[in-house]
């Protein structure tokens, strides 16, 4: 088996380092395997990207014959043991399956459980309609961020140059490795969609909030600054979000006027239709019975005149965010109208709990 290592700041790839990698302590991989049959097929190759004394590396594991796969998976398990996350690309329905079936046939334990997953596959899938691609090929999103493959093969045929290669065509072995290694250079490069990776995994990054005049606030979340990011702008019926080279910017619309607040137990009030607004059967008991009547879900309501932030969640996944110290009120236009909005005061309060959900739902 062979073990080759390249620092990447002195290959053709340095660029990509202006790119930050999303988690510190993490380990970039992708396996090369002679087919998807994890009892029949071995992995003949990985490729990994870490980061050791502030240096980035790239490093491979070629096997030379197919009795390396021992080696291989035993230096592998021991290497990625060291680190917090795994990243990688559609891995976790391919990669780490394949890597844990093959350290079982080998009785190998597994030392890979300590990393979290990251898959960036996953990550970009609900947001594929903001890259307009085709698909989320690896391939794909590497030519959108303008990086050009040098190598001209595919996984499949790779298979059969590792077959000549283990026979005794050694000429075939730079082939093999620049596959893999563009194969990890993608895959480190896809730390250009940072700011989508945010929605998926949990980063604790600056937030903050101001209000511009009266017709919209602005919600801003830092980002290590970087050129690398992939930039873009998205509107919605409810705002627009920029993404920009060191923050993440996110505006809302904002209402001011007279919006209703309907209760939920509305066979609990009575609707008063002169003043338009509903009481609690506890007070109705001192009206008289010609200037009441019982309240429907339509009529359940009392009005409040204020300044609201329109917000593109549903009643319901507001109420699920709310909490004990920061409860949330959600208001109306009107019983059959589905937009929610929330007083100006209160949402300052809670924005940096809702800003993933809100950013999510106007991504959407």
């Amino acid at each position: 088996m062979q073990i080759i290592h390249k620092k990447i700041h002195e290959t053709e790839y340095k660029s990509i380092l202006e790119i930050p990698s999303f988690f510190d302590n993490s380990c970039y991989i992708d396996i090369e395997t002679t087919g998807f049959d994890r009892k029949r097929h071995m992995i003949y190759l990985v490729g990994l990207i870490y980061k050791l004394d502030g240096i980035f590396y790239l490093e491979q594991y070629l096997c030379d014959k197919s009795s390396d796969e021992y080696e291989l998976l035993y230096r592998l398990n021991e290497k990625l043991s060291q680190y917090d996350y795994l990243v990688h690309f559609n891995g976790q329905s391919f990669d780490l399956p394949f890597i844990h079936a093959r350290l079982k046939l080998y009785n190998i334990p597994t030392q890979m459980d300590t990393c979290t997953s990251i898959d960036y596959y996953h990550a970009l899938k609900p947001y594929k309609h903001l890259l307009k691609t085709d698909n989320l090929k690896l391939k794909t999103l590497e030519r959108l961020l303008g990086f050009q493959r040098s190598d001209p093969f595919d996984g499949g045929q790779l298979i059969e140059l590792f077959n000549s290669y283990v026979q005794g065509d050694v000429q075939l072995r730079p082939a093999l490795l620049l596959h893999n290694e563009q194969d990890m250079i993608g895959l480190y490069l896809l730390n250009a969609f940072y700011p989508l990776y945010v929605l998926t995994y949990t980063k604790e990054l600056p937030t903050k909030c101001a209000t511009l005049n009266t017709d919209k606030i602005i919600l801003t979340k830092s980002l290590p600054d970087s050129h690398g990011y992939y930039l873009f702008e998205h509107f919605s019926p409810y705002g627009k979000v920029n993404v920009n080279m060191d923050r993440i910017e996110c505006s809302l619309m904002l209402y001011e006027g007279v919006l209703k607040y309907f209760y939920s137990d509305y066979t609990q009030y009575y609707y008063l239709p002169v003043e338009d607004y509903a009481i609690h059967k506890s007070v109705a008991n001192y009206v008289n019975q010609q200037y009441k009547k019982k309240a429907t879900k339509a009529t359940a309501y009392v009005k409040k005149k204020d300044i609201y932030v329109r917000c593109p969640l549903s009643e319901k996944e507001i109420i699920q965010l709310q909490t004990t110290e920061n409860p949330i009120t959600v208001f109306h236009m009107d019983y059959d109208e589905t937009h929610t909005y929330i007083q100006i005061d209160t949402f300052k309060k809670i924005y940096p709990h809702v800003f993933t959900p809100l950013l999510k739902a106007l991504l959407s």
